[in-house]
């Protein structure tokens, strides 16, 4: 299984999931990491062109965000809009929302099956 984490810079995580310029993508295997890279963002550019939330510009900017991470499992982020959580667990990842901050952090708490969801980390678009 694979774990995609938000982060701008591979050390930290990304608190606004918008704002997310690559993923640190850990493969699990047996309950311990096995390979581990970092993934960008399928072309930042064009999330400046489809701009933010509006009409139409929504599903534009959810396939940009998660096109390089659409072989994971679960995503984890510190923070993110309502319709962009049900989007991504639509597609079939597991979203889990998270105050930790350090990406090191979050794959020991993952792997230790004590990495919590934080549902009050999801927000209304436009906040």
């Amino acid at each position: 299984m694979r774990l995609a984490i938000a982060s701008s810079n591979g050390v930290t995580i990304q608190r606004h999931f918008g704002r997310t310029k690559d993923y640190v993508v850990v493969t699990v295997d047996d309950g311990r990491e096995v390979a581990r890279e970092v993934r960008s963002v399928e072309s930042p550019a064009q999330l400046v062109e489809v701009g933010g939330h509006g009409p139409g510009q929504f599903e534009s900017r959810m396939r940009i965000m998660t096109a390089s991470v659409q072989d994971c499992d679960v995503l984890v982020a510190g923070g993110m809009g309502h319709p962009m959580v049900d989007a991504i667990e639509r597609a079939g990842l597991d979203v889990i929302l998270t105050n930790e901050r350090l990406v090191e952090d979050i794959i020991s708490a993952y792997l230790a099956g004590t990495l919590e969801h934080q549902p009050d980390l999801a927000h209304e678009p436009c906040h």
